[in-house]
């Protein structure tokens, strides 16, 4: 008698995003794993948040009803560029909204701004429109990540508690990269 062939699917690879790797390594810890997710998979509300060219401080704050504070969980700052782990919490309920992972260019903006961005006061889509800089953010992947034990305590949810993201390069109106982020959203919701 022949074997059938096997109808389960096996598992899909871990997805590694380098800037996730860095950030992960600035604390000592290894990054949780990712798994890619095309957009039209991703459930509704997350793909309000994700599948989208603005920024997504002023995204949260509209789905929020309320700003977005910085909250720098870890920062390297290397010639050049800054690299941040980052929660972005809202600013009077300081609900954790989004755990972000980002490496600003700082050659492209100017002098001022370059200052507040390695300050790491302010979120950087809020300093950018602080400053007038016109800027798009393009995503190019979404993931699903069940949330290890450092990413549940900065979101505030259990462990293993399915999250959903996106990798995304921020560029100024003339085109020239000013960031790359990942940014992993809160399972919670407002209200």
């Amino acid at each position: 008698m022949t074997a059938l062939p096997s109808l389960r699917r096996p598992a899909p690879a871990p997805l590694r995003l380098e800037l996730v790797e860095r950030c992960c390594a600035d604390l000592g810890r290894a990054a949780p794993a990712l798994e890619a997710v095309p957009e039209g998979a991703l459930p509704p509300a997350a793909r309000r948040l994700l599948a989208q060219t603005g920024g997504m401080t002023a995204t949260l704050t509209r789905h929020w009803g309320e700003p977005m504070a910085l909250e720098v969980v870890a920062s390297a700052v290397e010639p050049g560029t800054v690299r941040r782990q980052v929660v972005l919490r809202t600013e009077r309920t300081r609900i954790a909204a989004e755990v972000g992972f980002i490496a600003v260019d700082l050659a492209p903006l100017p002098p001022a701004l370059q200052e507040e961005v390695v300050a790491g006061t302010l979120p950087f889509g809020a300093l950018l429109a602080l400053h007038g800089v016109a800027f798009r953010s393009t995503p190019d992947l979404f993931f699903a990540v069940a949330a290890d034990a450092p990413l549940a305590a900065l979101l505030g949810v259990p462990e293993g508690a399915r999250l959903y993201g996106r990798h995304t390069v921020l560029t100024d109106s003339a085109g020239e990269r000013l960031a790359e982020a990942v940014e992993v959203l809160t399972a919670r919701e407002p209200g």
